[in-house]
């Protein structure tokens, strides 16, 4: 799959084109087939929709031709159609691209196959944390001058504004780095120089099968594996073959890992130490810290000096919607974020708990399906995080279109939250929580949105940023 546009001739089939082209995954992706000579087109339900037109213009201005989902976009130089892990088989764009015998990849093969086109592939997977450590070892191996490629589920804060959609960044050296998810089970796809598993926790599916998917990637490690020391220790037992050296991590410390020493939270930041070197983050979270843990000694697997990480990590400024702080006013905090597991929803809470009087959670879940797996442990997870002074508000569960069965809601875990005894409450609607919050936020709060998928969550946190501000 991976020959470019520069090797064909004008007719041939040379276009690729993305099914559910607005998922982040997908936004980074079709912007690296551009870079790498294919032409592309996409399709979207959500800019059937009418929404995201901002992203829409994006896509356009950056050469990308947008076609309603109504099979219209796969023509007679259509080469292959590249679909996300959400797109259901029915959508009239892959009936047509299969009625044409247009060959069908998804996501993971695509980017796979891209991959092997670079000297050094580095791959980021785990349950948690993938988003950030890709970031920040594209900002550490940017500022180190190796100029890498990055393609990422999330789009970085200090992204020059005429770069483009921020989750990818294009470079001119020979190593890529990407995130490697495992929700669609592909990680087996891929053959990375480099690995860093970041932990390991139910989510898309049960842990067990999770492992046996970062087993499945440990094998086809070409180098090092950066891990977690819980993932570690379980990979470890498994005697996988042709497994590669482990590099493992953790916050405690142990003659067996790397850790960070003299930690020390600052603010809205966190401060430590490790392997001779001084770091400080400007975003908070024991998470984060360890996110920056992974990055630096994946870095190191590729010569960058600790000392060099430290002095990158300085002026990196974070992920949209990882713990996103859009503003203060009159001492009132409003945070955006991605959160929608229980192990990100824990440690979003555990960062921000501290540093509000406080705290008004807003979660929308994004999906019947994940709302029904992880009913339980949110529940434990909200039951065990939020005290007297904190409150969570539950919209209606989103629904992105398709074929979902319908049959659990918000209400459900709201129910089951208050026999906890938790503070929570059941919102019909999204846009409908903001009057609410407008009339019990005091100086001190801070109002935390969290959740995936909906494209509206983080229009809904900016829209309260700005109502807050007209109130001061």
């Amino acid at each position: 799959m991976a020959q470019n546009s520069e090797s064909t001739h004008a007719g041939e089939a040379n276009t690729i084109h993305f099914v559910g082209i607005a998922g982040t995954g997908m936004r980074a992706l079709s912007q690296l087939a551009v870079a790498r000579g294919y032409i592309v087109t996409g399709s979207d339900r959500s800019f059937d929709q009418g929404q995201q037109q901002e992203l829409r213009r994006l896509f356009e201005k950056g050469g990308i031709e947008i076609f309603p989902q109504d099979g219209s976009g796969v023509g007679e130089t259509t080469a292959a159609v590249v679909v996300s892990g959400a797109v259901e088989e029915t959508i009239q764009d892959v009936a047509d691209a299969k009625a044409k015998n247009v060959p069908i990849f998804a996501r993971s093969e695509f980017l796979s196959s891209l991959a092997e086109e670079y000297h050094t592939s580095i791959a980021v997977a785990g349950t948690s944390g993938k988003t950030t450590v890709v970031a920040m070892l594209g900002h550490i191996l940017a500022q180190a001058g190796m100029d890498p490629t990055v393609v990422n589920g999330g789009a970085t804060l200090d992204q020059p504004e005429d770069a483009g959609i921020g989750n990818a960044r294009i470079g001119a050296g020979d190593v890529i780095i990407y995130e490697a998810d495992e929700s669609d089970g592909s990680l087996v796809r891929y053959h990375p120089t480099v690995s860093v598993i970041t932990n390991l926790a139910r989510d898309h599916f049960e842990e067990q099968e999770v492992l046996q998917m970062f087993a499945g990637l440990v094998g086809q490690t070409k180098g090092a594996v950066v891990a977690g020391i819980e993932v570690a220790e379980k990979l470890q037992a498994m005697k996988i073959e042709n497994a590669p050296e482990f590099v493992r991590y953790s916050v405690y410390s142990g003659p067996d890992r790397a850790f960070p020493v003299a930690v020390k939270e600052t603010g809205w930041g966190i401060k430590f130490g490790l392997d001779s070197a001084d770091f400080e983050l400007t975003i908070p979270g024991e998470h984060n810290m360890l996110n920056a843990v992974a990055a630096v000694l994946a870095a190191k697997q590729l010569g960058v000096a600790p000392q060099i990480s430290a002095q990158a990590l300085t002026s990196f400024a974070g992920v949209r919607r990882r713990l996103e702080l859009l503003g203060e006013v009159n001492r009132i905090r409003v945070v955006d974020d991605y959160s929608h597991n229980p192990a990100k929803i824990e440690a979003a809470l555990r960062t921000l708990r501290p540093r509000s009087r406080f705290l008004h959670v807003v979660f929308q879940l994004h999906g019947f399906a994940p709302a029904k797996f992880m009913r339980e442990q949110l529940v434990e997870v909200f039951a065990r995080n939020l005290g007297k002074t904190e409150r969570v508000i539950l919209p209606e569960i989103y629904y992105a279109g398709g074929s979902a069965s319908k049959d659990i809601s918000a209400k459900d875990i709201v129910e089951d939250l208050k026999a906890r005894g938790v503070n929570a409450q059941y919102s019909e609607g999204l846009f409908e929580v903001q009057e609410d919050l407008l009339h019990s936020v005091n100086p001190g709060d801070i109002i935390l949105v969290m959740g995936a998928r909906n494209p509206d969550l983080p229009v809904f946190a900016e829209g309260i940023v700005q109502a807050i501000a007209r109130m001061a």
